[in-house]
């Protein structure tokens, strides 16, 4: 399953690299690709919840807009 996340507060390639990181330790997901310009495209073999994503970026100054 693919799916695509919106994000808010991105600025640098650390931003990136860290959101990778985070969104890796959810379970199930297999790949994760994340673009500046707040596009994150997640794969993964079962239905991740927004809940789930907003809880690792928990503390960080980035904001899950949608996902879809």
């Amino acid at each position: 399953m693919t799916q695509t996340i919106t994000l808010k507060g991105l600025t640098c390639d650390a931003c990136v690299k860290l959101i990778i990181k985070k969104f890796m330790r959810i379970p199930g997901v297999t790949t994760t690709r994340v673009t500046l310009d707040g596009l994150a495209h997640v794969e993964s073999n079962r239905a991740v919840d927004a809940k789930e994503y907003k809880q690792v970026l928990t503390g960080l100054p980035y904001e899950v807009v949608t996902v879809s």
